[in-house]
């Protein structure tokens, strides 16, 4: 059975009391205060003859009980002593687990019944064991006049009141020595575990400059004690903290992105003394001046500037030990916007066909999109560098347009940058994007086929019948020849100085076309002659366009156009031109819609119609597969 229990034993009238006391006695080491000795002994001091003290359990194997009546006290009374086995100099050469600790403890419960009782606590200087005074440090004296009824402490002035005192009731008293400042502390509690009395930092008497034991008193020359009961004894050592605590970063944007000028870490720590929330708290900045000393378990950080943050804290236990590695992490603050800008096109700039938009751009912490808007309607968006937009800019109007590049960063901040130019998709005046010919004469134009019939203004004179001479340019430009020039002209209409000459004999040489030349005249006799100026008829192109591709009429004509007999010299090339499987890239013609008179079901090919340069154009594109001038 433990003391408290033991002595809750003997009150079981007093029940809850006894249990508040158990757990206040349980609870009372502090932070540092180790528990080295207790004595459970029961000692109830009655009569006036040491005889009454042999009933006093043994104490602690170091320690030794004495009975007194007139060796250690100048007056005749009874002592319990507690002393070390070694008495040395020094401070306390307590027997665990400290020794030669620096500030140690006793506490001990006391009850009294009667005021005219007297108990106390002394103090003994290392050294000789007889002839020294023992310094009074607390206790009930009556024979002290003006304190009857009082705890009483004694400092080198004397003695002082500390706490009422009640017969019958148990106290516990606690008394701290810190050997260092040369100063003791002093608490009385009362049986619920009220303070009742306490002073702090009393100052020694120069008499006592270390302590080696202890002793009760009791009695005295002119008191018999009637019941004096001293129970649970203990003795404590200031254990010395110096294990430092620990700290860690419960919250905060570590290892992220803060997007305004503030955030908020929070922090905890651990120590193996101190109480979590009883650590004090320092933290800083980008290396800057440590800040806090607080419990408080959150720091906000503000004013931050754009870019990378390092974050430290660390705890401080109650014992003044730090944590000699701060808790870190860096984090990033993004409180600006990006920047972006278009390296191509640039502004003033003239685009056609398709155009690559080429933007950069750089933020602090990352850019999270790059858009891409024409004439403020949005058409991409790139999520990586390089940063680019293919436009078509066919699909645009001609005329002034604004190109704008947006940047967003990982905070959703945005910067616009803008290029103006000119979009410019059509080569001619007389030629413009809703036509449907467009399209082919763009291609021919980037194919180097035509340079248009007029500089300046630039015109291409889309419905203006083709002649035999401008026929003869067209066609060998399209396959890839350049003009020949022979010393004897071919044809007699067509002299060396005439401006189709070299296109005219290049486009009648057997030996460039595998043979098969697209033309060997208009007439061969009197004279082999071309007829330059002669405007193509449908049908004669389509013998020149099957000639010039390397094709061959077809065997037999099935009548597929009402308006072209399969009788006829040119029913084999224009169903040749017609026939979706001799050509890779599509029929040159699918024919046009037949004049009023023919049936509802037929097809005509207007083979006596001239042909126009609009439709040489899609005949060229068709025939000769050449892609579209933006491709």
């Amino acid at each position: 059975m433990g003391p408290l229990a033991a002595r809750c034993a003997r009150t079981r009238s007093v029940a809850a009391a006894c249990m508040l006391l158990v757990l206040l006695f349980a609870g009372q080491a502090q932070a540092g205060w180790v528990t080295g000795f207790c004595d459970n002994f029961d000692a109830q001091i009655t009569g006036g003859h040491p005889s009454n003290w042999t009933t006093v359990e043994q104490a602690a194997p170091n320690t030794v009980i004495l009975v007194d009546t007139s060796q250690y006290h100048g007056y005749s009374g009874k002592s319990v002593r507690f002393i070390d086995t070694v008495d040395a100099a020094g401070c306390w050469l307590s027997r665990s687990p400290s020794p030669g600790a620096q500030r140690f403890a006793v506490e001990w419960w006391q009850r009294q019944a009667s005021t005219l009782d007297s108990l106390g606590l002394e103090f003994w200087a290392p050294g000789a064991l007889s002839g020294v005074s023992p310094f009074r440090a607390v206790g009930l004296d009556p024979g002290l006049s003006g304190y009857l009824g009082w705890f009483v402490y004694f400092d080198a002035a004397g003695p002082h009141a500390l706490a009422p005192f009640a017969p019958g009731t148990w106290y516990r008293v606690r008394c701290e020595v810190d050997c260092a400042t040369q100063t003791f502390n002093l608490s009385v509690w009362d049986s619920v575990g009220s303070v009742v009395g306490q002073v702090s930092a009393i100052t020694l008497p120069g008499t006592v400059s270390s302590v080696a034991s202890y002793d009760f008193f009791t009695g005295g020359a002119a008191q018999t004690p009637s019941g004096v009961w001293i129970d649970d004894v203990c003795e404590q050592t200031w254990a010395p903290d110096t294990t430092p605590p620990q700290t860690w970063i419960t919250s905060g944007p570590c290892g992220g992105t803060v997007c305004y000028t503030y955030t908020t870490f929070c922090f905890s720590g651990s120590d193996d003394q101190t109480p979590t929330g009883s650590l004090r708290y320092y933290w800083r900045l980008d290396g800057g001046s440590w800040q806090g000393g607080t419990t408080s378990t959150c720091a906000y950080p503000s004013g931050l500037p754009s870019g990378s943050h390092y974050f430290e804290v660390y705890a401080v236990d109650s014992a003044g030990n730090p944590d000699p590695s701060p808790a870190s992490c860096t984090f990033n603050a993004d409180t600006a916007a990006p920047s972006v800008s278009i390296t191509y096109p640039y502004s003033g700039q003239t685009v056609r066909c398709t155009v690559t938009i080429a933007a950069t751009a750089s933020d602090v912490t990352g850019i999270n999109r790059v858009q891409f808007y024409i004439n403020g309607y949005w058409r991409a968006s790139d999520y990586s560098a390089p940063y680019q937009y293919v436009w078509n800019t066919t699909g645009s109007a001609d005329g002034p347009a604004t190109i704008l590049a947006r940047a967003y960063d990982i905070c959703g901040r945005s910067a616009d940058y803008y290029v103006y130019v000119t979009v410019d998709n059509t080569t001619f005046n007389d030629v413009s994007k809703t036509d449907w010919f467009w399209a082919h004469v763009e291609a021919i134009v980037a194919r180097g086929i035509t340079g248009g019939c007029s500089g300046y203004p630039p015109l291409y004179c889309p419905m203006r019948n083709v002649t035999r001479g401008e026929m003869a340019v067209f066609l060998c430009r399209a396959a890839g020849k350049s003009p020949l020039y022979p010393g004897v002209p071919t044809f007699a209409d067509v002299p060396t100085s005439h401006p189709y000459y070299g296109w005219i004999e290049r486009l009648a040489n057997a030996a460039s076309w595998g043979g098969n030349p697209p033309t060997v005249g208009c007439y061969l006799t009197p004279q082999r002659l071309f007829c330059p100026w002669n405007l193509v008829l449908r049908e004669e192109m389509g013998a020149f366009l099957v000639r010039a591709t390397g094709k061959l009429p077809m065997s037999s004509c099935a009548g597929i156009f009402c308006d072209v007999g399969r009788g006829t010299w040119a029913c084999p090339y224009i169903e040749r031109l017609a026939d979706s499987y001799s050509w890779s890239c599509g029929t040159p013609t699918t024919g046009i819609a037949c004049p009023p008179g023919y049936s509802g079901w037929c097809r005509c090919f207007g083979p006596k119609d001239y042909v126009t340069r609009a439709q040489m154009a899609a005949f060229l594109v068709r025939a000769f597969c050449i892609p579209a001038a933006c491709q």
